[in-house]
């Protein structure tokens, strides 16, 4: 079910393939929230710096980021990447894909 999301009901929540279980494990579970929420990535430079070194120590930082992406979160840092990091990684991944789409019908 990786990338793909499905609803259920009135209060729908995306469904990643990697669960949730891994935030218990988080090192930012007792860090303030509001760290990992700037409010501008350009004006917030230190705040976002300050996130990205809590998620460096994380030891689910990766199982965090595939969740980010996989439920299309909008804002935030997650697994230590910006919304506009993210957006980066998706547009790599989605040219890799279409390259071997290209390669495997050649």
């Amino acid at each position: 079910m990786a990338g793909k999301v499905r609803l259920t009901g009135a209060l729908s929540a995306p469904v990643s393939s990697v669960g949730t279980a891994w935030k218990r494990s988080g090192a930012c579970r007792d860090a303030d929230p509001d760290l990992f929420f700037p409010t501008s990535e350009s004006s917030d430079v230190l705040q976002v710096k300050a996130a990205q070194a809590v998620c460096r120590e994380c030891p689910v930082a990766r199982l965090c980021l595939i969740w980010a992406m996989e439920t299309n979160q909008r804002s935030g840092i997650w697994g230590g990447k910006t919304t506009g990091q993210r957006g980066g990684l998706k547009s790599v991944a989605s040219r890799r894909r279409n390259r071997a789409r290209r390669r495997d019908a050649a």
